[in-house]
């Protein structure tokens, strides 16, 4: 909802945001990403995620996840992602690399 986005705005430079994926040379801004997540959850019934670590190092933390969908017309896909954000100087999230492997089966 745009409540749940507007409540993170304090956490996020918007302005400096970049998150890359799997493709290396495409990137998005946060609108973009906002935009993308929003269309994503439209479409799903339930979404969870299975936690497998987390690191912090300097400026930036790692996300270890399972992540499992179940779409609005019962497909079901799983996931295993490694988020990296980076934050700056007011611990604001600039950046987020998220790289995804999808589980066989």
């Amino acid at each position: 909802t745009d409540e749940t986005f507007d409540a993170m705005l304090p956490m996020i430079d918007s302005e400096r945001f970049v998150r890359t994926g799997n493709e290396r040379d495409q990137t998005m801004d946060w609108p973009s990403y906002r935009a993308m997540i929003e269309q994503w959850k439209g479409g799903s019934a339930d979404y969870r995620k299975v936690l497998h670590r987390a690191s912090e190092a300097g400026n930036v933390v790692y996300l270890d996840l399972d992540e499992f969908s179940t779409g609005k017309d019962g497909s079901k896909s799983s996931l295993r992602s490694i988020s990296i954000y980076e934050f700056d100087e007011a611990d604001r999230i600039i950046a987020v690399d998220v790289c995804m492997g999808f589980h066989q089966g």
